[in-house]
């Protein structure tokens, strides 16, 4: 379980449809708060040209760094992304 003070361990932007997404995108993160912005806008960038609904699922497997919070700001911000924390690393398996 995530300490309360490191803040929810889901958080999630409606995504604005009612039937599921047609394609999820799911990302394993760690200890990547430089790169997440970009990732983000990167994936966002090469989906909405398709005209399908979607989804990005973010984990975070017990960063260290700031990654949790760029990922709350990503969500605060309509980012139509779904970020989940692991409360420690739990590696490739």
């Amino acid at each position: 379980m995530v300490a309360p003070e490191s803040g929810p361990a889901f958080a999630m932007t409606p995504l604005g449809i009612s039937d599921p997404p047609e394609i999820s995108v799911v990302v394993p993160c760690h200890n990547e708060q430089g790169n997440l912005r970009p990732l983000v806008e990167g994936i966002v960038a090469s989906l909405q040209p398709l005209g399908r609904t979607f989804e990005i699922v973010i984990v975070d497997d017990g960063s260290t760094d700031a990654s949790w919070r760029v990922l709350q700001e990503l969500v605060a911000g309509g980012a139509p992304l779904r970020a989940l924390r692991l409360a420690r690393n739990c590696g490739q398996s």
